[in-house]
């Protein structure tokens, strides 16, 4: 064998493993989307969502500015709650989601809440994920 044809041999496999390689990145980008129910661009599907709220706080999370507060009788932290809605973001699923201060009438204690829209347009109360990182790892 001349060195000329080993060189020739040696480029075609560099030539072949390369084209393998972009053929397999070009396959996991072309990749259908998936058809479930989950919310346009949202990561989160199926019962994923939340618990639902009810109409009177679900009408309050969608049309509420930064800082406003309403007075629920019974919501899904207890009865008799003020909730303060901060403004509307896009959370790493993908969904329109609030921080939410909950602080049961005439107690100072105040409760953090995350709610965000579902697949349907109305919103659900969400876990924290954060509160046991803020609170230096401890559960």
């Amino acid at each position: 064998m001349t060195y000329e044809f080993s060189r020739r041999i040696a480029g075609g496999k560099s030539l072949l493993l390369g084209a393998l390689f972009l053929a397999t990145l070009s396959g996991c980008a072309l990749q259908p989307a998936s058809q479930n129910n989950a919310a346009s661009g949202s990561v989160v599907a199926g019962s994923e969502q939340g618990k639902p709220v009810d109409a009177n706080l679900n009408g309050f999370l969608a049309q509420s500015n930064l800082g406003e507060t309403l007075q629920l009788e019974r919501s899904p932290w207890g009865n008799n709650v003020n909730v303060t809605a901060d403004a509307p973001y896009f959370s790493a699923s993908g969904r329109v989601c609030r921080k939410l201060t909950v602080q049961q009438v005439g107690r100072n204690d105040d409760q953090a809440a995350i709610a965000c829209e579902t697949a349907n347009g109305s919103w659900a109360v969400r876990r924290q994920v954060t509160k046991a990182l803020s609170n230096g790892g401890a559960l």
